[in-house]
């Protein structure tokens, strides 16, 4: 028993220490939103219903799973633009976009020159849907230099069929949503 009360005071004073110097930290990420997401895709889809779309979006889960990681890289961005969290949001795009190119759905594989992804952001407000929706009808591209307008919304709105994978990550007064518009061959 003795024993045991050394080595656990020893392990308390080590966390203490690594604490202090700044080596250790608890562990504080992004969490994810689902109910927002869910009012995203149902905006996704009475703007549909309102442009004569006979069919709804169903939401992929399997897709979901895979861009999370890269919803929550964003927001870590927002939170703390530098060099390290811009790196690792480029990283999990290119992972999310590796595993979205493997993915099946219903037998069929992901069209990836057709389907669209639409990144939305919020910072210092409290995020909604409606303001999501807003941003991606305005989006900024840049192209040789020159920005334009773009409406990354509209995709989704005008899709024949497919699914719809919605993410929105939030952290610290930070909002980042994922929206993407799935095409199948």
């Amino acid at each position: 028993m003795k024993l045991f009360k050394k080595l656990a005071a020893i392990a308390l004073v080590a966390v203490m220490a690594l604490a202090m110097v700044g080596c250790y930290s608890a562990p504080a990420g992004a969490t994810l939103n689902d109910k927002q997401a869910t009012a995203l895709a149902a905006l996704v889809n009475t703007d549909r219903k309102t442009a004569g779309k006979k069919t709804e979006l169903n939401r992929s889960t399997e897709a979901e799973a895979i861009l999370a990681d890269y919803a929550k890289a964003m927001v870590d961005y927002l939170v703390v633009q530098n060099e390290t969290t811009e790196a690792a949001g480029a990283a999990a795009e290119q992972e999310a976009i590796r595993k979205l190119s493997l993915l099946t759905i219903d037998g069929k594989k992901v069209d990836m020159t057709k389907s669209e992804m639409a990144v939305g952001f919020a910072k210092g407000v409290t995020a909604t849907p409606d303001m999501i929706k807003n941003a991606m009808e305005h989006s900024k591209q840049k192209t040789g230099g020159i920005i334009t307008e773009v409406n990354t919304w509209a995709p989704m709105v005008n899709a024949d069929d497919g699914y719809l994978a919605i993410v929105w990550a939030e952290k610290s007064g930070a909002t980042a949503v994922i929206a993407y518009n799935i095409v199948l061959k």
